[in-house]
């Protein structure tokens, strides 16, 4: 109680200018806080991270090998997955999400495992640099905890879930928050540095981003570049890294896992692009035309990554 306590305190008083960083920062990011935020409302938001119970066991969460493994999808015509989350009422980042946890259920299910009523949770990097300030070293995001609805089958049901979620931690400061205590850990001392530690590691499975990349064509040596891909770093006991990355108006996922915990990224990233496929179909503005999502392309060949 002594260390929860105190690492409040501290997250709170040394995080001070973190935390004044924008509490909207998923809508507007590195804006002022001009609201009436006091620290009540920052020491309740880490209060709640900090005795958020750990992560349920899953096939994706356990002792970590040295071997990585990754996969990306195919890539998805932006404008359609748009139209998508614009007929169920949602972003989207909330069509991808629901997508991705619906890949990652079928996934469970064809390893034998049930997940009725199955959640966990991946944390998300959140920019909380002004756009219009000259970039400067240094880190300056925070974290935001989602549960995934990964249990939940019925995919509108599934994408509203998410949608509730992600518009309660678009109005939350648990970004701020967040920023506040990694900025303070390290004035903390050792013990309480490892409570901080461990509120984003064992309540955790995945790390999940999302990076818009550039909207236009681009070109190496007068040759088009046809892709872009990309796979988010993972610390501690996470053994998941979920990508979603945009470029020249399509947007496709890459999936880097643990190889003692998941061999075969790809075949998560084939079960994606099913629910991805399905969210895109019922969308009345998808041409009738539209060819299905092309085969993957896994790195399912090349030596393990140390």
């Amino acid at each position: 109680v002594k260390t929860t306590t105190q690492l409040t305190e501290t997250a709170v008083n040394l995080g001070t200018a973190g935390a004044r960083a924008s509490i909207s920062a998923l809508q507007d990011p590195g804006s002022v806080v001009d609201t009436a935020k006091t620290a009540v409302d920052y020491a309740t938001r880490l209060g709640k991270m900090t005795l958020r119970p750990p992560d349920p066991p899953t096939i994706y969460k356990g002792d970590l090998s040295a071997q990585k493994r990754v996969a990306w999808s195919a890539s998805a015509p932006l404008p359609e997955v748009k139209a998508a989350a614009h007929t169920l009422g949602g972003t989207v980042n909330d069509v991808m999400i629901s997508a991705i946890s619906g890949g990652l259920r079928l996934y469970m299910e064809d390893q034998g495992i049930q997940t009725a009523g199955l959640n966990f949770r991946a944390f998300i990097p959140v920019n909380l640099r002004a756009s219009e300030k000259e970039i400067k070293l240094g880190n300056a995001f925070g974290l935001v905890f989602l549960s995934l609805p990964v249990g939940i089958v019925d995919r509108q049901e599934r994408f509203q879930v998410v949608n509730m979620r992600m518009t309660e931690l678009k109005e939350s400061p648990e970004a701020a928050v967040a920023i506040g205590l990694l900025s303070a850990s390290g004035m903390l001392p050792k013990e309480i540095e490892n409570t901080a530690f461990r509120i984003f590691h064992a309540k955790a499975t995945a790390v999940l981003t999302n990076v818009p990349g550039p909207g236009e064509q681009l070109y190496f040596a007068g040759s088009p570049l046809k892709y872009m891909m990309g796979w988010v770093p993972q610390s501690g006991n996470l053994g998941l890294g979920i990508s979603i990355l945009s470029y020249n108006d399509k947007i496709m996922t890459c999936i880097n896992t643990d190889a003692g915990l998941v061999a075969h990224p790809q075949e998560i990233i084939a079960q994606y692009e099913k629910e991805l496929a399905a969210y895109l179909a019922i969308t009345e503005t998808v041409s009738e035309n539209r060819r299905p999502l092309s085969k993957i392309h896994a790195l399912n060949q090349i030596p393990p990554i140390p």
